[in-house]
């Protein structure tokens, strides 16, 4: 699908989402067996600087948005960074409750973030320019996340290892995700918020070229040795525009 079309239908998401459920009753996403269907998102609270739609906060003042996850895994291969808590649990860092991968791409399109078409996310992936040829030309899609416990921030390589060693600055892209030809959006389908692994069904993206985790001795898996990892530890998502 052509960036234009997602970005149109993202917008008309958002503007759907601004209106309510009921403008989005007619287009109730189902989860796979045995997942229970998706409902439609209730209506945004606050209409200030301040959004809250369940366990995602919209800060406009600040450019910021939250999201209250919990740990999914404290151990084994990772593909996922955040996931639906009827997701893939089982090889995402975090889950999510109560809250759709609709509802973060609102969010972003609300704060003037800009989906990347998701193959020329890949080719910029594997190609020579690097993130410095990415951030020039799509400054609008780049993300960083913060993760945060107690109010403190949390390095991100004390709950995920790299078994390459590189612990390379986590780079998110924003590539929105993308409608199936029944029209259901494709992330929420299977509830996928961030990928590690690039997934085209994922809201973000994490700018890498790691290898196959299941193939090779790369990737990322959470980390045993740092921070003392226990399953459903309640931590704080920030999410921002990428600063140069």
């Amino acid at each position: 699908m052509k960036k234009g079309t997602v970005f149109l239908m993202g917008a008309l998401l958002a503007a759907a989402l601004l209106a309510g459920p009921s403008a989005l009753a007619g287009d109730k996403p189902e989860a796979p067996a045995p997942n229970p269907p998706a409902v439609a998102a209730p209506a945004p609270e606050g209409g200030g600087e301040v959004i809250t739609i369940n366990n995602l906060t919209i800060d406009k003042k600040n450019k910021e948005i939250r999201l209250a996850v919990r740990t999914a895994i404290d151990h084994g291969v990772l593909e996922y960074f955040a996931v639906g808590d009827v997701g893939k649990t089982y090889e995402s860092v975090f889950k999510i409750a109560d809250t759709k991968p609709s509802d973060l791409n609102f969010a972003l399109l609300l704060l003037g973030f800009a989906p990347m078409d998701f193959d020329a996310f890949q080719k910029a992936a594997a190609g020579e320019g690097g993130l410095a040829a990415l951030a020039a030309e799509h400054p609008d899609s780049l993300l960083s996340i913060e993760i945060q416990k107690d109010g403190k921030t949390v390095d991100p390589y004390a709950l995920i290892k790299d078994r390459e060693g590189k612990n390379s600055p986590m780079v998110w892209v924003f590539t929105g995700g993308y409608f199936r030809k029944d029209g259901r959006y494709a992330p929420d389908w299977i509830w996928n918020f961030a990928a590690i692994w690039p997934d085209p069904a994922s809201v973000l993206n994490l700018f890498s070229n790691q290898e196959n985790p299941y193939r090779s001795n790369g990737g990322l898996m959470m980390n045993e040795a740092g921070e003392k990892l226990e399953t459903d530890i309640p931590y704080t998502l920030v999410l921002r525009r990428r600063q140069p």
